[in-house]
Formats: C-alpha cells, sequence, structure tokens
C-alpha cells in the first residue's frame, strides 16, 4: 500500500478535514476546523508515530488569518511560517490567531495498517472579512526538545518545520467553491506538497530539485470541505397589492397576397394564475422557480377564434368633435377551434402555439381566417374565448402531503442514524461505513424551495443554501443536533402552509378518508376577451410584396440562410457588388460619412423595398426600374386613389352632425288665456300673394329647311356626325395630370445630390441628430440615390438630365421603389411594470442587425414604414398601402417546438471543473496551493536508499533521519 499521504518530507503531512463556519454574534462568527495526520505501517513498523522524539514533541501550527499581507506572505513563501517568528510582528498578527496543539492532543484511531490523528478546534472570525484563510504545518518544538535531551539545538534545527497546507475559507467576500487536486500520470492521487517548474507544469515535492520527482495535473473540484452553517437572518416577504395586468396582448395581424388573415396574440398565465384561480394572488410574491411550478396546473382546455363584423360609424358632437361608435352586425363566425385533450392543446391546422418566449408563462397562439377575400366589404373584429381548469389547490394539497411525508420519514431515519450501532457518540459522528439516507437531500431541496414562498430568497441564494445544507448531512459532516434542528424546522414549515392556504383538511383527502376530496375541479373557467384591432380585407386589394411569398396559410418563416439571400436581392437590385462603390460625390465627404453610406451591412437586413405593388388581380413588378411598367403603375395607383376618395369612409367631407334632440312636449296643453276683443282697430295681414302670369308665349325658332330646303346640308346635321374618337394618350395624359396635381409628395433629384447645396445630407450633417451610426443604417435605396453616380449603382439619376423623382411619368413608380421602404424589427420581450411582472400589452421591438440575426435561434419579426424625419426619408400617406406578410418568423428551428435553454459554456484552461464526492479523496485537495519557505530546503533529510529484495525484514524504520 502506498504511504504517500503520510508525508515522505522531513515531517508528516497536515491535511483540512473540514472547516466548518456557524453563527456566534453580531461581531463575529465561528469557524471550526476538522485536522488531520495520518501513520502507516512501512516494513512492519509505523513511519513516525512510534518514534518517541518525533510523537512527543511534534505539534501542529494552525494559523487563521484576514490579513492580506500575511495570507501572500504565507501563500508566497516570502517569510518564516514559525509561530515564534509571527508573533513578533504586530502588523501581520492584526487580524490573525495562531493556535499550536501538540500531537499528543489529537484523537487517535486505529486499525491494523492506519493510524488517524484527528482534532476539531475553533476560532473566531469578524464578520464581514472580505478574505479569510487557514494555514497549518507540523513542526518540532525545539524548546522543549533542547530542554528534555539537555542540548542546545541551533541554525535550522531550531526551527524545523514540514511543508505547509493551506484552505482559502472567503475570497472577495464569498465562500471559496473550489479547491484543487492532484494526480500522478497513473491517475492516483498526489497527497503532498506540490511545486511548479519553470514551464509552469505541476511537479510533486515541496521544492524543484535534479532528482526524478513525478510531473502532476492539477484538476479543479468542488470545494466540499468548507460547510457554511451560518444562519442569515432572510427577511419575509412583505405583501404586494397586485390588482392584475393585462391577460392577453394585442393581436398582430397580416395579410397574404390572398387576403387570409393571419393573427397572433400572446396571454400571460402569469395573470391568468393570479387574477382567475382560487390561490392566485397568495402566490404572487413567491419566489420565479416556485410561481413557475405552481403555474403549470393551469391546463388550457381549449381556445376558441371568432369573428364579428362591426359597422363603424363617424360622427361630431355638439361642439364639432370628432367621435367614433362601433355597432356589432348580425352573429359572431367560429374560425377555428382547438381539439381538446387531457395532455393539453393539439394543434390544428389553422390554430397552433408558437414558441417565441423564453418565459414560460407567457403563451403565443396564431390562427388564419381563409374564409374572407379582398373583395369582402365592411369591418371585422376579432376575439378569443378561452377555457381552463385550475387545479392549484389540488397541486397545494399534494406538496404539504409530501412535505409530511418528508418530516415522518426523516424522523424514523434520524432516530435509526443515532444508534449506538450507527452513531459514535463521544465522537458525535457516525461510525465508519454509515452512509446518509438520500431522504435528507430530497428534504432539503424541498425544504428551501418551499420556504421561498415566505422568505425574499432568489433563485441563487437559494440554490446556494442548498448546497451548504447538503455539505452538512453527508457521512463526514453529519451530527445527530443539527438533524433534529432541521427536522424541528422542516414541522414548522408545514404548519405553516397549511395555515396560509387554508388546507387543513389535507391530512383526510390523501390518506384515504370516506370525505370526498375538495380538490377535486368544479369545472372549467372561461375568459372571454375581445380584440381592438378592426380588420378591413379590402385594403389587400392594394399592397406591396416585400418577401416574395405567395399563398402561405400560416405565419410566413424564414432560415437565416434563407433571409440573407433576401437581405441580397435588397443590395443586388440597386448595386452591383461586383463593382467599385466609391465616386466623386463620396470623396468630398469625410472617411466616415463615406463609409458608412458605402456599407450596406446593415442596410440590407434592416430595410426592404417592395417587390411588387399588387391593384385587385394585376400585380405589377418594382424590382428593377430598366424592366419597370411605369404607366401601369401609376394608373391603377391612380385608379386606387380615386376609388379610395369616393369610399365614403375616407370621404374627406364634412362629418354630418348630430341632430339636437327637440324636447317631448308636455301631454297636457298650456291653458289659454282668454282676452277680450278691441274694437276699432284693423287687422292687417302682410303675406303677398303671387301674381299668375298665363300670357307668356314660347320663343319662335326658324328652321333651315324653310330658307335652304330639305335637302340642305345644314339640315339635321346632328344626327348625321360620328362618334368623336379619344386620342390614344388621352388616358395618359389624364394620368399625369392626376399625378401631377393630385399627389401630396414634392420630391426631387437635387435633394439627393451630395454636390448640390442644402442637399439632404447636408442639412442631417449640420444637425445635433447626426450621428455615423444612424447614417449607415438608412434604406439601401436612398444610399443608392445619394450614391448613384458610382459605376456600382444601378441607376443614373443624378446623372440624367430628367428628374425621374419628379417627372409624372415616374413619380409614382419612384415614390414606391425608394421611399416606401419597410424597416424589420424584431420582438425582444416584453417590458416590465412596477412589480417586475412582464406587460403583454408593451412589446419591446428593436431594429435587426446582423448580430441579432447570429445570437437569437428565433426571431418574431414586423416590417412598417421606414421613417427617419432629419434625412426627409418618410413616405408619402397615400403611398402607405398595406404591406403583405408584414409579420415574419426567422428561424432556424421548427417553431412550434419548445425553446432548450442553453448555459453559458465557460472556457477554462487544462483544468476541468468535477465534482468529487469522495471524502477520502476531497480530504488531499487544496484550495490554495503553497509556495514552501525556501529556508525548509537545508533541513530536509535525504532519503533513505531502498533496500535490495531480500534485504532487512526486521528493525524500526524512521524515514525522518
Amino acid at each position: 500500500m502506498s504511504y504517500d499521504f503520510v508525508g515522505l518530507e522531513n515531517l508528516p503531512n497536515v491535511y483540512f478535514k473540514k472547516i466548518s463556519l456557524s453563527n456566534n454574534d453580531l461581531d463575529t462568527f465561528k469557524v471550526t476546523t476538522s485536522l488531520v495526520l495520518i501513520d502507516e505501517i512501512f516494513e512492519g513498523f509505523f513511519v513516525w508515530s512510534e518514534d518517541n522524539i518525533i510523537f512527543d514533541f511534534l505539534k501542529i501550527s494552525l494559523i487563521l488569518t484576514s490579513n492580506d499581507q500575511l495570507i501572500n506572505s504565507l501563500s508566497n513563501g516570502t517569510i518564516d511560517p514559525m509561530p515564534s517568528m509571527l508573533k513578533k510582528d504586530r502588523v501581520l498578527m492584526s487580524g490573525t490567531n495562531i493556535q499550536e496543539i501538540p500531537i499528543k492532543n489529537f484523537l487517535l484511531s486505529k486499525d491494523s495498517n492506519t493510524k488517524r490523528f484527528s482534532i476539531n478546534t475553533s476560532f473566531l472570525a469578524p464578520v464581514g472579512a472580505q478574505n479569510l484563510s487557514l494555514f497549518a504545518f507540523a513542526y518540532i518544538d525545539s524548546k522543549e526538545l533542547s530542554n528534555s535531551l539537555k542540548i542546545s539545538l541551533t541554525g535550522p534545527l531550531s526551527r524545523y518545520y514540514g511543508s505547509t497546507i493551506s484552505e482559502n475559507v472567503i475570497v472577495n467576500g464569498e465562500i471559496e467553491r473550489r479547491s484543487f487536486i492532484y494526480k500522478k500520470t497513473g491517475g492516483e492521487i498526489w497527497s503532498g506538497p506540490v511545486h511548479q517548474n519553470v514551464a509552469g507544469d505541476w511537479m510533486a515535492g515541496s521544492f524543484h530539485t535534479s532528482e526524478q520527482h513525478a510531473r502532476l495535473v492539477r484538476e479543479e473540484v468542488l470545494n466540499t470541505k468548507i460547510v457554511d452553517k451560518r444562519k442569515e437572518s432572510i427577511p419575509s416577504r412583505s405583501p404586494i397589492d397586485f390588482s392584475g395586468g393585462p391577460l392577453f396582448s394585442e393581436l398582430l395581424t397580416s395579410f397574404n397576397n390572398e387576403a387570409d388573415l393571419i393573427g397572433l396574440f400572446s396571454i400571460d398565465f402569469r395573470t391568468l394564475l393570479l387574477t382567475k384561480t382560487e390561490y392566485g394572488k397568495k402566490m404572487f410574491n413567491v419566489s420565479k422557480g416556485f410561481f413557475e411550478e405552481f403555474a403549470k396546473n393551469i391546463r388550457i382546455n381549449s381556445i376558441e377564434i371568432r369573428r364579428q363584423q362591426v359597422k363603424f360609424d363617424a360622427s361630431t358632437n355638439k361642439l364639432g368633435t370628432r367621435k367614433y361608435s362601433q355597432t356589432l352586425v348580425g352573429q359572431y363566425k367560429t374560425i377555428e377551434a382547438t381539439v381538446e385533450n387531457v395532455q393539453g392543446l393539439v394543434n390544428t391546422d389553422k390554430l397552433s402555439q408558437l414558441y417565441i418566449s423564453t418565459d414560460p408563462l407567457i403563451k403565443t397562439f396564431q390562427f388564419i381566417d381563409t374564409e374572407m377575400s379582398e373583395k369582402s366589404r365592411g369591418e371585422f373584429r376579432y376575439e378569443v374565448v378561452m377555457s381552463f381548469i385550475d387545479s392549484t389547490k389540488s397541486y397545494l394539497q399534494g406538496l404539504i402531503f409530501q412535505m409530511q411525508k418528508n418530516t415522518s420519514q426523516l424522523k424514523v431515519e434520524i432516530e435509526m442514524l443515532f444508534r449506538p450501532s450507527r452513531y459514535d457518540r463521544v465522537n458525535d459522528r457516525l461510525r465508519e461505513g454509515v452512509q446518509v439516507p438520500d431522504i435528507f437531500n430530497q428534504s432539503i431541496e424541498n425544504y428551501y424551495n418551499n420556504l421561498a414562498i415566505f422568505v425574499e430568497i432568489d433563485e441563487d441564494k437559494k440554490r446556494e443554501l442548498i448546497e451548504n445544507q447538503k455539505k452538512s448531512f453527508n457521512r463526514e459532516n453529519y451530527t445527530n443536533r443539527e438533524a433534529e434542528d432541521f427536522l424541528l424546522e422542516y414541522s414548522l414549515l408545514v404548519t405553516k402552509m397549511k395555515r396560509k392556504f387554508d388546507l387543513q383538511e389535507v391530512t383526510s383527502n390523501f390518506s384515504g378518508g370516506v370525505r370526498p376530496s375538495k380538490s377535486v375541479s368544479k369545472g372549467l373557467t372561461l375568459v372571454r376577451h375581445d380584440f381592438e384591432n378592426i380588420v378591413n380585407f379590402s385594403s389587400v386589394g392594394s399592397s406591396y410584396d416585400y418577401l416574395g411569398i405567395k399563398s402561405n396559410k400560416s405565419m410566413p418563416s424564414f432560415t437565416i440562410e434563407e433571409y440573407m439571400k433576401r437581405a441580397e436581392m435588397e443590395s443586388n437590385r440597386f448595386f452591383d457588388n461586383t463593382r467599385s462603390k466609391n465616386s466623386n460625390d463620396l470623396y468630398d465627404l469625410d472617411t466616415e460619412s463615406a463609409e458608412a453610406i458605402k456599407d450596406l451591412s446593415f442596410s440590407k437586413v434592416l430595410f426592404f423595398s417592395p417587390l411588387s405593388f399588387k391593384f385587385k388581380e394585376q400585380v405589377k413588378d418594382l424590382t428593377s426600374l430598366q424592366d419597370l411598367d411605369s404607366d401601369g403603375v401609376a394608373t391603377n395607383f391612380i385608379t386606387h386613389i380615386s376609388e379610395k376618395s369616393s369610399d365614403p369612409r375616407f370621404s374627406s367631407s364634412t362629418i354630418r352632425k348630430e341632430k339636437k334632440v327637440q324636447p317631448k312636449k308636455p301631454s297636457k296643453k298650456p291653458r289659454r288665456s282668454i282676452r277680450k276683443k278691441r274694437f276699432g282697430r284693423t287687422k292687417f295681414n302682410f303675406k303677398r300673394t303671387p301674381f299668375k302670369i298665363n300670357n307668356l308665349k314660347t320663343e319662335d325658332y326658324l328652321e333651315v329647311s324653310k330658307y335652304l330646303g330639305p335637302n340642305s346640308e345644314m339640315v339635321n346635321i346632328e344626327t348625321n356626325l360620328k362618334e368623336v374618337s379619344n386620342s390614344p394618350n388621352t388616358e395618359q395624359v389624364e394620368t399625369k395630370v392626376a399625378i401631377t396635381n393630385g399627389l401630396s409628395v414634392k420630391r426631387e433629384k437635387k435633394s439627393f445630390d451630395l454636390q448640390t447645396k442644402n442637399n439632404i445630407f447636408e442639412k442631417f450633417k449640420s444637425s445635433p441628430k447626426f450621428k455615423v451610426d444612424k447614417l449607415r443604417r438608412i434604406p439601401t435605396s436612398i444610399k443608392a440615390l445619394f450614391n448613384s453616380r458610382s459605376s456600382a449603382a444601378k441607376n443614373n439619376i443624378l446623372e440624367s438630365e430628367s428628374d425621374i423623382l419628379k417627372d409624372a411619368e415616374t413619380k409614382v413608380s419612384t415614390e414606391m421603389i425608394f421611399h416606401a421602404s419597410q424597416k424589420v424589427e424584431y420582438f425582444s420581450g416584453f417590458e416590465s411594470d412596477v412589480n417586475g411582472v412582464p406587460n403583454v400589452l408593451r412589446p419591446k421591438w428593436e431594429e435587426i442587425t446582423p448580430t441579432a440575426l447570429k445570437n437569437n435561434k428565433r426571431l418574431l419579426c414586423r416590417m412598417k414604414y421606414a421613417e427617419i424625419p432629419e434625412l426627409d426619408i418618410r413616405p408619402a400617406p397615400e403611398f402607405k398601402l398595406l404591406a403583405q406578410n408584414s409579420t415574419f418568423i426567422i428561424s432556424d428551428e421548427e417553431i412550434s417546438s419548445k425553446i432548450t435553454m442553453t448555459e453559458e459554456v465557460v472556457e477554462q484552461d487544462l483544468e476541468s471543473q468535477i465534482e468529487l464526492p469522495e471524502v477520502d479523496k476531497i480530504v488531499f485537495a487544496s484550495s490554495n496551493p503553497i509556495v514552501q519557505n525556501p529556508n525548509r530546503k537545508n533541513q530536509l533529510a535525504k532519503l533513505e536508499s531502498k533496500e535490495e529484495e531480500g534485504g532487512r525484514t526486521s528493525g524500526q524504520i524512521n524515514r525522518y533521519r
């Protein structure tokens, strides 16, 4: 058997077996450490404990310090660690305690081949210490040895000590969570001192010598030596008045090219739980993890989507203020409903759940309405009807039942472990080979999870408390008193739970009593919500297509690669990327601005120009200026404007005023006053009677035939005329007139000419809102106008003699292509209210960027018209037509599957972090590798050369000579 852990240098190795922290008073806390020294049989004798000189005069120096200077000096080996030397320096002794313990005071446990010397000792450390470390080493009390032998020990023998070992207890105000073990190349644990060579490799032994010594591999492990038993004062959760937030989000709508409406909405289960369930409000101010687990007991039974036509009226009140009113028309129409199933909702082709939020308590659904078309007249709104089953009471009863079950089992196990055959009552520890049952770990997790209902504790702190409590109940740290204290606390928590939720009958419900359980569901709960959106299907008749997706029957979805292809299409339609984007216009700008205009990496993913313009059944392509049907686009657009202005819903005529309601006449007739007729007066009638004139004659006309004859060419000339034919350009002329006089937008190319004074860029550059980053993020189409003189631009707008932005023939088309851009934004979550609860009515939308595409697995995106007022980038009101598929998804994953959260992987050097539950191995670990003091190098004795096989087999062997 290997005896490396005994100590092969001048004195035995010392090991920290356990370090326990516990409360003492307001200013200090107790640090209790367990020290271990080991001896083993070698060639028939123990290595050091049977040597009277060593055993009688061997002491252990134990140092606890919060002095940063002393910690660094001892760790780096720059000072002599002997107590007699340290006590002379008042500066180093500040915040330092030293104990000198004779080996004779250690408790001896012995078997046939091994002796273990152990002792528990305590220090008091200041509360709030930022750094706290323990140091220990064995040394010979040379003063007592000199007196005993009556000799004078001088030189190195006057300070004869072994290798120093150290443990960091607190580092930067936090408990040290890591430690290190060292292994030989064969995988065996190295238990002695270590050092590093010039190359930084870890080697066995205190110092690097020319003699052969083992190369070691260092592994980082979880520090299970330190057990923090300090009881913190955790404040109770204060009650919070929560009236409830919005349950449903707004309805996010978009249309495909066939006027199928696709709706998207979210439901906040947090609000549903708090406002629609029996125990919801009592669970508001609990831990996040517990609340999410509690919310899983709300199961949606069905969701139904309905459509209802509304009559939209506008009027003015007596003061002339416009007001609107809605009137329901007819009955609602069910669009789709989910399939009921005991396991949960079953998606259908028209109604399904999407996973776009990482918040598990916010669920998102999409539906599609395919029954309407762009010819459907009228306004409509949608409503959702949801039914759910509340099983929260059953959950709470089950929770309390499990706690009662755990406490009962804990009580039995504690009594079993305290039996003399299993528990060493003298040393207050479990006997060798006795294991702590797993019910302790299960109960610890259950206790702290439920404790979070009543106290202010976050998830990180809860995990820390669970970890520390589990350490207290491993085999080496278990004590009967701590187990009974924990059982008492656990039982009190059960009582508190039953009182809080008024569930005193939980025992009868779960113990097979004859009374029926009150946890049986009383039935379904219905929730109905009307979305405010007013939908007009005829708006699809005149619309733009930005994505190039046709006839989709669900939310459009791109992979990241497909989306980047659409982005490249946006770049290629305006620029030939194989050519240089430099031009004389950009040479006059500063370098940053010129580079921002040439940079399309952000623009092409953030802004899209329309690919086509749809008017009724006609679709006009807008991807290329060269192949553009300008007349067709203009004619269809003017027709759209004319039809829209004639539609009473969009008429600009004065809105009717409300009729004044006349007061009702009284039912009783007023009493007439009787006046006496007065004589001698004349009654005058001033109403004139019109005269009737009957003697007027119609004017006589002379017939031509009377003078020129019936055969004259002037006779009946009107009947001989042919129908006048219209000029072939009449329609085009009328369209040009309508464009010139009827459109509100007034643009001209000189506004985008960087060589022209007072151009848009010049005004923007001189404004306080100028930022190079904002210039980099303008639409690609606008950059094509600024840089149209470059060889890469696919238009020559600034070089052409005509102004296609102003010309009536191309004005409509260029306005659509260059100025009707959509900005793409992605959903980044919901804003939180004052209580930290997400508000589903306040979604956060951020501009999409290449970084967002790289860092997000799933993106819910929306499009809205690009408006940058400081650069005069805004579409004219009449050109703001509906954008088809304005809501879409970018994802390489199946959007109907749950989001899997991946933990961030922390890169480490060559040291992998592993947990070693084996106490026999972790005792040899050290969290603070020590550089040994060089004064010891002269004290190391030369090891006795090994005897050849068949050599001496008797006689006491002392390895320390």
